[in-house]
């Protein structure tokens, strides 16, 4: 699963644009929103976040 953490992001928009299934939106208050369920974890927005917002992470792990 792939999370954004809003602590970190500087909503660039980058993402939006690199998701090859047009899986991200920002919501009008600026937070970026990713469709969990039809992501496939290809990870092309973690390779354009310029301050690594975007991990994959274990259904486990959590932001500390």
């Amino acid at each position: 699963m792939i999370s954004i953490n809003k602590d970190v992001c500087i909503k660039c928009n980058l993402c939006l644009t690199s998701c090859p299934q047009f899986l991200l939106k920002r919501e009008p208050e600026g937070v970026v929103l990713i469709n969990e369920t039809d992501c496939d974890n290809c990870m092309e927005c973690a390779k354009v976040c310029p301050v690594e917002a975007i991990i994959e992470i274990n259904e486990e792990e959590e932001w500390g």
